[in-house]
């Protein structure tokens, strides 16, 4: 028995580029064995990310997230005052 099977997101804050709404894609292949789980291949993107993790962290300061980027950013700084000239 062969069934299609799609997952949706639903994009609640868009902007000029990106439409809210629902996004549906059909699921291509499922459960592919990766280490850390398994991945789904989808016949197209939910949602275009159009910024880093970086940006994104700087511009939502609130919550755990945005202080990972303030230690990675100590981390940087301790790790080039230890480097030998």
């Amino acid at each position: 028995m062969y069934f299609t099977a799609y997952v949706k997101s639903n994009t609640i804050v868009g902007d000029a580029n990106h439409a809210t709404g629902v996004v549906l894609a059909e699921i291509v292949k499922a459960n592919i064995p990766v280490k850390n789980g398994v991945v789904h291949l989808i016949h197209r993107p939910l949602m275009v990310v159009d910024t880093t993790v970086q940006q994104f962290l700087e511009v939502n300061t609130l919550g755990s997230l945005y202080s990972v980027l303030l230690r990675c950013r100590e981390w940087q700084d301790f790790a080039e005052a230890m480097e030998c000239p």
